[in-house]
């Protein structure tokens, strides 16, 4: 028999209160709903944070494990001499570490060149940077100064290897410029710093998961030389970026040449006779080797590739680095520069060749001093026909003939005065800086000082 609809909707409802009260969702259990939710809510918040946690210590462990230095400048504690990490480099056993640093060049007033001026302090410190440990290690120290260069280094050194241990080297400056009092270090570090003139870098060598920078002298059972250390800091790409620059300047300067060149002709094909080039520039060209062999441009005034070579009969790009540039003139710019420099170099020096009886110092600031004309002057130039006649330019005269000699007397004027500029960069700048840097390699190489005394280095222990 059919229950009524009524019935069948009682049925279901009694039904759905049952479970609400097994579920305690009734109006009567709005506490126990409260505290099963807020159960929930903190399970699920405890569970984000850990989670969190977890992952915070996995990056940090990361950290601890790949990072090798934690420092990339420092700055003193009372002069405020300021400088910067140039290189970290270790040896593969991870017995020695090198780490490479620079002052700044407006700092090196306030910087002692001598290497006993400084000692060390090592202390361990643990993964958050912020606590103090005893070091784990036992190395050995050295210190190495560049000259005036700026550039010194540490070499620290444990037969036994570095285990994963951050620490903390504080470089003490013993120069009495500020009248600071020397202490010996205390279990309060904080204090040294107030009462010396210091810095600290933070460095972690017992790292596994860095490819390792190494330098031969690492490797080996032996020092440092100052030309090594030289390579380290890089100072030898200031020479190839030297060279670099010669390079270019003389290609942009066999650009000018060739406007030269084009606006001379039209000028010629204008009826001008192009007589008076100015004394500056006057039969200056370039000779332009490929591989020690010099070339001679085709009829299209293109350099080609030599015979023997495989392209033998092909153009050479005109910015190609197989070519080599001579710059051949009869007029140096005064205190300009003139020498073989590219089959030279600043190790074997150029400066003995050059400077006489004199200094180098002196000799560089006596051609510094030199006057020089820094453009050239066409205001007194005049032009004439082949014929003999001079040519005049009325500008208020509606004549296309005179308008374009005038214009292509600007261009080559130009041309020439954009050719003397880039001659005056070359023989008073480039080349100028050149001789600097082999200056600078003779200052470090012969003012190199090191500190190898077991007594400037003080362990945390």
């Amino acid at each position: 028999m059919k229950q009524p609809k009524d019935a069948e909707e009682l049925q279901k409802k009694g039904r759905f209160d049952k479970i609400k009260q097994k579920l305690r969702l009734g109006s009567h259990y709005r506490i126990e709903r409260f505290g099963i939710l807020f159960l929930v809510l903190t399970i699920l918040l405890l569970t984000l944070t850990v989670s969190g946690f977890c992952l915070h210590k996995a990056s940090e462990n990361e950290t601890f494990e790949s990072v090798i230095c934690y420092t990339t400048s420092f700055k003193s504690s009372l002069t405020e001499t300021a400088g910067e990490i140039a290189g970290v480099f270790e040896n593969a056993e991870k017995t020695k570490i090198f780490l490479l640093m620079k002052f700044k060049d407006d700092s090196m007033e306030y910087v002692s060149t001598d290497t006993n001026k400084y000692r060390l302090l090592v202390t361990g410190v643990d993964k958050t940077l912020e606590e103090y440990e005893p070091v784990k290690s036992n190395p050995k120290a050295a210190i190495y100064m560049l000259g005036t260069s700026g550039y010194f280094g540490i070499l620290l050194h444990d037969a036994a290897g570095f285990p994963l241990q951050c620490l903390q080297i504080i470089v003490r400056m013993d120069r009495n410029l500020v009248g600071n009092t020397k202490v010996e270090p205390s279990s309060t570090l904080d204090k040294t710093f107030a009462e010396n003139d210091q810095f600290a870098v933070i460095i972690n060598p017992g790292v596994t998961r860095q490819e390792v920078i190494s330098a031969p002298f690492l490797e080996e059972d032996r020092a440092p030389t100052a030309l090594e250390i030289y390579s380290l800091a890089q100072l030898e790409q200031d020479e190839i970026d030297a060279r670099t620059a010669l390079t270019e300047d003389l290609a942009q300067m066999q650009v000018m040449f060739d406007r030269i060149t084009e606006y001379t002709k039209r000028l010629e094909d204008l009826d001008i006779a192009v007589q008076d080039v100015p004394e500056q520039i006057r039969g200056d060209h370039l000779d332009v080797y490929f591989d020690g062999q010099l070339l001679t441009r085709s009829d299209k005034e293109n350099y080609l590739y030599p015979e023997g070579h495989p392209n033998a009969g092909e153009i050479i790009p005109p910015n190609s680095s197989e070519l080599d540039y001579r710059l051949i003139t009869d007029y140096v710019v005064p205190g300009g520069f003139d020498f073989d420099w590219y089959n030279g170099n600043i190790h074997d020096g150029y400066l003995d060749a050059l400077r006489g009886d004199k200094s180098v110092g002196v000799y560089l600031r006596d051609m510094d001093q030199m006057p020089y004309s820094t453009s050239l002057s066409f205001a007194e130039m005049k032009w004439y026909y082949h014929n003999g006649t001079e040519f005049v330019y009325e500008n208020d005269l509606d004549d296309s003939t005179l308008n374009s000699i005038n214009k292509e007397i600007e261009n080559l004027t130009q041309a020439w005065n954009d050719y003397y500029m880039l001659k005056v960069r070359y023989e008073r700048t480039d080349l100028r800086a050149l001789l600097v840097l082999e200056r600078n390699l003779t200052n470090i190489v012969t003012s190199f000082s090191v500190n190898a005394d077991d007594s400037n280095l003080w362990l945390s222990k």
